[in-house]
């Protein structure tokens, strides 16, 4: 009764789960198994030839049951009939290989008592159920059960360029030979996250299930499948933990294990001889079984899957075999060494995040196997995958196989859409060719690094298809594809980006041309060259170079009941609204203007920092930290003191005043921390040095960085990723530019610019990388100058060659690690400048009558330059561009 209510439990969770049960395609075959208990085992002794030495070995088997083949011309029922005198019956037969499953007396030994089965007139031959693992190694030195970084895999094998040719298809299907998929309970991401997996991707066909003997492929408690199920269909491009290879396909699993994580080889022969025969185009299996020549009676686990192997050879389905993790040669390895017989069988060796075969961190017995019996190698090691109880890293080549399973299913899905008639054994000759070639550093033979892209490539020429694959200098523009050099462009969907290329597939053969423009506002187009012949299955690279060729700006004014002067300074919340402090010289007043998004900027939005001190010019800083709060740091001109402001509440209605030092002082400069932790570099005018203050430690500590002859004006410090703090000033003293760092724990001072005038006027910004890009005032030819360590040394650009005066730059860099400038000329001309496009690139904003100067550039979380400014009647504007 209790089986009962359990079957019907079973199906009405799988019903409850959306989970598909078809009837198998293979039903012309008989492939039963007697369920594995895993306390009928015993272990075989025997010794092995290693190297020339011999070596004990032992194996474990099922030591109640034998595995038979017929005589020619003898029947089930001639067997039926010999075996019951010795109290022996059939529990398990395969007709697609030929076996039968004997169940011996309990008193028996199945090793010898193979040899009295072989004896009878029924039967042809006679062996031993040897006992198989899967090929995960969970106790790796390095083993996580929590949520590490997902893409360096995919990286490795190049599965992101692949996914731009396809993802997979609904109709792809993939065979899955291995554990129960863990169906326990899981909550918050997890639980949405397997759902898009479960709910309708996993096919239950009839009988799937051969540990059980039933169509349930599921478990409760196991998680080798789960493992692999993650790196083989997890769903991409859903802001969730990962992707897996196909993301569209339909998995079929056949189960042939439990949660012991030990299974007898018959249960894992009768599942892939289901999985052969179920419809499906490419088949995982992920575990193993190392058989020595002297085992006793080892024949029926080689046979058999010689069997399944030719079947499968025969319906034209891969199957995609781990190649172990008993770090030795792979040609005893079943069923991955069949790879040397049969085209059917691939086999996958592992790596490791270095590109070296994957050995265990501590037990040097456990790694990826090798030998001429790997044909390729996929990550093995640390890979983060689907787990039983949400995600984890985990090792072996269990993790490895499946990476080329699914880029083997891309391959036949490509080609199944488009009838080009991928076979199994051009599949395996594709992914064998088309691997990295000289990627693999390691000791030994485990063949070269799988290239799921450049596979797909090789699909592509099957139809006489090739892909371009378009880098661009600027991210945003929309790309035009014109065949046969005519006149009229198609849009391919595709838009540009500065970081990663854009790939299309087009047709090949001489006889096409192919032409490509951009299209994107304030830029110029970039059409490429045409290509008179594209060979099948190339990627042809093209550099899409656009040239900004303006850029435009709405203005809004922001305070114009005041008499602005001498500083304004931008900052943004982290919902993107805009911060600007400045001097209200008529009332005195160092005053904040918050923008808000209902009422955009109002006057009651423009709050009073500090109401009682005299400011000084050029001298103030605004930044905005992590929790919304505004800082500004601002020279007393009265009192020659360095005083800091911060709001006490985000609306910036109230403000809490501190003095910094109250060493005369000018031009400061603030970051925040990741610890919203204050610092702030300038310059001390008694001594004429550079001077840096923080309350980093809870107090306000100040400390002198450079004291050598006048130095320290125009100070300009941002923090890098570290909180490391960099600074930018003028050495007034020897007219140069220099350059300060804490980096290394200590302030460490050099010398950037020493070649006439420089540095004056000096604006640092840090890139995403740590590296440090400066703007400056060269005074000697009048010119504003750029200057980075890209290359790990100091190297220029002119960025205008106009005569400049009283430049007072601002300068920031994007997200691309492009940078911005607004700054004002002898001419007139209020300027903006942006080296996006390669080159340095002015545009004119607006004259002198329109722009006081004492700018303050930023960008805004869309990627938008924005700036404040004061124009000519001492007005406030807020600047953002179109």
């Amino acid at each position: 009764m209790k089986k009962v209510l359990l079957f019907i439990f079973c199906l009405l969770f799988l019903v409850s789960c959306g989970k598909v049960i078809q009837q198998s395609s293979g039903n012309q075959y008989t492939i039963t198994n007697a369920i594995f208990d895993p306390t009928k085992i015993s272990i075989i002794s025997f010794s092995v030839d290693v190297d020339g030495q011999t070596v004990a070995a032992t194996q474990e088997i099922v030591s109640n049951q034998v595995i038979v083949t017929l005589s020619s011309g003898k029947t089930k029922t001639d067997l039926e009939n010999e075996l019951k005198p010795l109290s022996c019956s059939i529990v398990g037969e395969n007709t697609l290989v030929g076996t039968y499953q004997i169940q011996i007396p309990g008193t028996e030994n199945a090793q010898t008592y193979a040899d009295t089965l072989a004896a009878l007139n029924s039967v042809e031959k006679a062996g031993v159920n040897p006992i198989s693992y899967p090929e995960i190694i969970p106790d790796d030195a390095n083993y996580s059960t929590g949520s590490p970084e997902g893409r360096w895999p995919f990286e490795s094998i190049n599965a992101e360029a692949a996914w731009d040719i396809t993802t997979g298809e609904a109709t792809d299907k993939i065979g899955l030979v291995d554990s129960g998929i863990y169906v326990g309970s899981r909550t918050g991401d997890e639980a949405s996250y397997w759902a898009e997996i479960g709910a309708s991707r996993i096919v239950a066909v009839d009988s799937c299930d051969k540990y059980e003997n039933d169509s349930d492929p599921y478990d409760e408690s196991d998680s080798h499948a789960t493992n692999v199920l993650g790196i083989l269909v997890a769903k991409g491009n859903n802001q969730k933990y990962m992707a897996g290879m196909n993301w569209n396909c339909k998995v079929y699993p056949f189960r042939s294990s439990s949660s012991w994580r030990k299974e007898d080889w018959q249960t894992r022969i009768n599942a892939a001889s289901m999985a052969v025969l179920s419809g499906v185009k490419v088949i995982n299996c992920s575990f193993g079984l190392t058989l020595y020549s002297t085992l006793p009676n080892h024949w029926p686990a080689i046979y058999q899957f010689q069997q399944v192997a030719a079947k499968a050879l025969e319906r034209e389905v891969l199957i995609v075999c781990s190649a172990g993790n008993n770090n030795q040669d792979a040609k005893r390895h079943y069923p991955s060494c069949l790879t040397g017989s049969y085209a059917s069988i691939i086999s996958v060796g592992g790596l490791d995040v270095n590109n070296a075969r994957y050995v265990h961190d501590t037990d040097i017995s456990k790694g990826s196997n090798y030998g001429d019996y790997v044909d390729v190698a996929a990550p093995g090691k640390e890979v983060p995958t689907l787990d039983t109880f949400g995600f984890a890293s985990l090792s072996g080549t269990s993790l490895s196989a499946p990476m080329v399973t699914g880029t083997a299913s891309l391959m036949f899905s490509l080609s199944d859409k488009n009838s080009w008639g991928l076979t199994v054994a051009k599949a395996k000759e594709i992914l064998k060719s088309t691997s990295y070639s000289d990627s693999i550093t390691t000791d030994k033979n485990i063949g070269r690094k799988l290239n799921a892209y450049k596979a797909l490539l090789g699909t592509l020429a099957l139809g006489n298809q090739a892909v371009v694959s378009i880098s661009s200098n600027v991210s945003g523009a929309a790309i035009y594809i014109s065949y046969n050099s005519g006149s009229t462009y198609t849009d391919t969907g595709y838009v540009t980006s500065a970081t990663e290329p854009k790939r299309i597939v087009i047709a090949s053969g001489s006889s096409f041309n192919y032409k490509f423009k951009t299209v994107l506002t304030n830029y110029s187009d970039a059409a490429s060259d045409v290509y008179s012949s594209v060979a099948a299955g190339a990627e042809v690279p093209i550099t899409l170079t656009m040239t900004k060729t303006s850029a435009t700006f709405s203005y809004n004014s922001v305070d114009t009941s005041i008499n602005a002067k001498y500083w304004t300074s931008l900052g943004f919340d982290s919902s993107g609204n805009p911060r600007i402090a400045y001097f209200d010289d008529t009332n005195g007043k160092v005053k904040c203007a918050f923008y808000s998004s209902s009422s955009g900027w109002s006057k009651k939005n423009v709050h009073t920092v500090d109401a009682n001190h005299n400011m000084g010019d050029n001298t103030g800083s605004l930044a905005v930290d992590s929790s919304n709060y505004v800082h500004i740091s601002y020279y007393d001109y009265d009192g020659y003191d360095l005083n800091y402001s911060k709001s006490i509440n985000t609306s910036g209605s109230s403000w809490q005043l501190t003095t910094v030092s109250s060493l005369p002082c000018s031009r400061a400069s603030m970051a925040i921390d990741s610890n919203n932790k204050v610092h702030i570099a300038f310059y001390e005018g008694s001594k004429m040095d550079l001077n840096y203050a923080t309350n980093a430690s809870g107090s306000w500590v100040t400390t002198s960085i450079d004291s050598t002859g006048t130095v320290g004006n125009y100070p300009s410090l941002k923090l890098d990723s570290n909180d490391n703090a960099h600074i930018s000033y003028y050495d007034y003293t020897n007219k140069n530019l220099k350059y300060a760092t804490n980096s290394s724990g200590v302030w460490v001072t050099s010398t950037i610019v020493s070649t006439g005038d420089v540095g004056q006027y000096s604006c640092l910004d840090i890139d995403s990388s740590n590296n440090i890009h400066i703007v400056y005032f060269d005074a000697t030819n009048n010119y504003i100058m750029y200057v980075n360590d890209l290359s790990g040394s100091w190297a220029g650009a002119i960025i205008d060659s106009a005569t400049v005066f009283m430049p007072d730059l601002s300068f920031v860099l994007d997200s691309s690690k492009h940078g911005h400038v607004v700054y004002y000329d002898t001419a007139g001309k209020f300027k903006y400048a942006t080296n996006s496009s390669g080159g340095w690139v002015k545009t004119t904003l607006m004259q002198d009558t329109d722009v006081w100067n004492v700018p303050s550039i930023k960008v805004n979380s869309s990627g938008k330059v924005c700036f404040s400014y004061i124009d000519t009647d001492y007005n406030l504007y807020y600047a953002t561009e179109n």
